[in-house]
């Protein structure tokens, strides 16, 4: 894992990323020096897919309104250390409701919680996380919270904001929001009042450092009162609730730096099923619906792993000699890594008559899958 210099992120439909790229993650790998390692390159790459951020999207007409109301900040009550881990403020006001707004400076966003009617902020407490980074914010008191506009990166409203999104809570008396930070940045929590206001102000980091985390974390969920009541079974735990590729909701509830410690909290952990995710730094977590989806990420990863050491079409050969039997459902998978190695060799490094016994298995050619690309 440590070769790879763009995040990794493996979906559960690995089928359709192999070839259409994985949108929200990227992959990370070392530039090759020699023909052998780029061959190496381009059947990994093949393999997961590529993700690419694009610019230029146009920005929703309720992103232009809500940039357009911004409040005028109120009298500084407190304001918090630069990314620490939990903060709480604010004063009981009964029946509270506020509406977030966003404010752009340059260098800068300050992400709005405005208490209009009211001149002190709302009870609040707010966590900061890393890989990824959020912010979850518990308002207890609050009744409504109205969220503008959703602030995406990805739409072109923000530079440092992946999402904000409410989270359903069986408590009517609360409102939970959890803010996604895209990669680089710092995160300083403010409280004012005249009128009440929270203020989470979003910089760039340029100490900012990436490194594989283990998150030991739930399977994935729809969003909705099933996943909520689920949530009350965990009272008394710590973790937290964050998104993943296919906007499910998924519970993390510690993060290491090896896999053995992971393994190792995963085993005492008995509230509900639990996964190790492997990811590196912000990268989107992966989606597993079930035990397939989590074995064919495994499988997956022991795959680019060997990849990374794969010098020629026979060293992929004998890796699936080995595995097809025991792992037939993954045998396209495996000649998609050899397909990807074969694209950046030419024709007469290889013997595609004797290459065709394999891809004959699942109905297709050596030439017939290279013309496909």
């Amino acid at each position: 894992m440590k070769e790879f210099k763009e995040q990794i992120s493996i979906p559960s439909e690995l089928d359709e990323a192999i070839l259409t790229g994985i949108k929200k993650g990227k992959i990370k790998m070392e530039k090759r020096n020699n023909v052998k390692k780029n061959m190496l390159k381009t059947a990994a790459v093949f393999i997961i897919g590529i993700g690419v951020f694009t610019a230029g999207i146009n920005v929703s007409p309720a992103f232009a309104d809500s940039m357009r109301a911004v409040p005028v900040l109120g009298t500084l009550v407190q304001i918090f250390q630069v990314n620490k881990a939990e903060v709480s403020g604010g004063q009981t006001v009964t029946n509270a409701k506020g509406e977030i707004f966003l404010k752009k400076q340059e260098g800068k966003e300050q992400l709005i919680i405005n208490f209009a009617n009211s001149e002190k902020a709302s009870r609040y407490s707010a966590t900061y996380q890393k890989d990824p980074q959020s912010i979850t914010v518990a308002l207890p008191g609050t009744t409504d919270v109205t969220l503008l506009s959703d602030y995406k990166r990805s739409e072109g409203e923000s530079a440092f904001i992946k999402s904000v999104y409410k989270l359903m809570t069986l408590d009517d008396s609360m409102v939970r929001y959890v803010v996604e930070i895209e990669d680089y940045s710092n995160v300083q929590v403010s409280e004012y009042k005249n009128p009440g206001q929270i203020v989470i102000e979003i910089t760039k980091n340029e100490n900012y450092t990436f490194h594989d985390i283990y998150s030991v974390r739930s399977y994935s969920f729809k969003d909705g009162e099933s996943f909520a009541q689920l949530e009350e079974k965990l009272k008394g735990q710590k973790y937290r609730i964050l998104k993943d590729e296919q906007e499910k909701r998924f519970f993390e509830f510690a993060q290491f730096d090896s896999k053995d410690k992971a393994e190792k909290f995963a085993k005492k952990f008995n509230k509900i099923d639990t996964l190790i995710e492997v990811r590196y730094g912000n990268n989107v977590p992966v989606c597993f619906n079930d035990a397939s989806d989590y074995e064919k990420y495994n499988f997956t990863l022991m795959y680019v792993e060997f990849l990374r050491e794969a010098r020629t079409p026979e060293d992929i050969i004998r890796f699936i000699d080995k595995n097809k039997e025991e792992y037939p459902q993954y045998l396209e998978l495996m000649l998609k890594g050899l397909t990807g190695m074969l694209r950046g060799m030419d024709s007469s490094q290889y013997d595609s008559k004797a290459l065709d016994k394999y891809y004959k298995l699942i109905g297709t050619t050596t030439q017939e899958e290279l013309n496909k690309y």
